[in-house]
């Protein structure tokens, strides 16, 4: 009689045993269902925004508070659990060089923080992760 595995409940056939297809086509069904389960969720823990303009008129003076300007860039993607990696477009790296690698998030928005605010709008791809067990 066939053993199975701890976690999926996979037949494994004993050595003894003829090769049945059936069995095989089983285990194949039970890890296509956790493999579609496994990539949904990753969908939901990880998103890409491309092409989001980070405009320079809309900078807020926070150099008395921070030290910085700010900037908050809107998505309701994003909550206070997400992790936002935000990557400037390589060719706008040199109209963000004065920008931190350094930001908040909230629910609804992260906020980046700049020396000297940019007078060039700055196209940026936003990396959004949700943390497992996050909102």
């Amino acid at each position: 009689m066939a053993n199975y595995t701890t976690n999926y409940n996979l037949k494994k056939p004993l050595e003894t045993e003829k090769y049945n297809v059936e069995d095989q086509n089983g285990n194949m069904d039970i890890l296509d269902v956790e493999i579609k389960r496994l990539d949904a969720q990753m969908t939901d823990l990880v998103k890409v925004k491309q092409n989001v303009t980070i405009a320079s008129t809309s900078w807020v003076d926070d150099t008395s508070n921070s030290g910085y300007w700010k900037y908050d860039i809107a998505d309701a993607d994003i909550t206070a659990d997400t992790i936002v990696d935000v990557n400037v477009a390589l060719d706008d790296l040199e109209k963000a060089s004065n920008i931190k690698s350094s930001n908040n998030s909230f629910a609804g928005y992260v906020s980046i923080y700049a020396d000297l605010k940019p007078t060039e709008n700055i196209v940026v791809d936003l990396r959004l992760t949700r943390q497992a067990g996050g909102a």
